[in-house]
């Protein structure tokens, strides 16, 4: 979450449209294997950037709230995002462009029902 965090105002976030997905379930089972394949690499990595990196430098306190909280340093977060290569960019746009499809099929499965008519209510 820290890479994100640091890094995702600089990613291209436009993705294209949305799609129709005729198997919902085939397709959430498919992200969640593409993620699941990246572990290995993710955690290899990981382990070297960090002995890389002298203990002092891995780790920064951050006021979060009404605290301080410990977070992976900038520089730390950096390496080790330069260290996959556009992994999180790609993950995280492979969800943004899923979770729009999942919506738009929710949407043409409801009978396309017009958005701007529904009623809100206050929760």
């Amino acid at each position: 979450s820290r890479i994100p965090e640091l890094s995702a105002e600089n990613y291209d976030h436009l993705v294209g449209r949305a799609r129709y997905l005729n198997d919902p379930l085939t397709v959430a089972w498919e992200a969640v294997q593409a993620s699941h394949l990246a572990v290995d690499s993710v955690l290899d990595l990981e382990r070297k950037i960090n002995g890389e990196y002298p203990e002092d430098m891995k780790f920064v306190f951050e006021d979060r709230g009404r605290g301080s909280m410990r977070f992976p340093s900038r520089e730390y977060t950096q390496a080790y995002e330069a260290s996959m290569n556009g992994m999180v960019e790609r993950r995280m746009n492979a969800s943004i462009i899923t979770l729009g499809s999942f919506w738009y099929t929710a949407w043409v499965d409801a009978g396309q029902p017009d958005l701007e008519r529904i009623e809100t209510k206050e929760v």
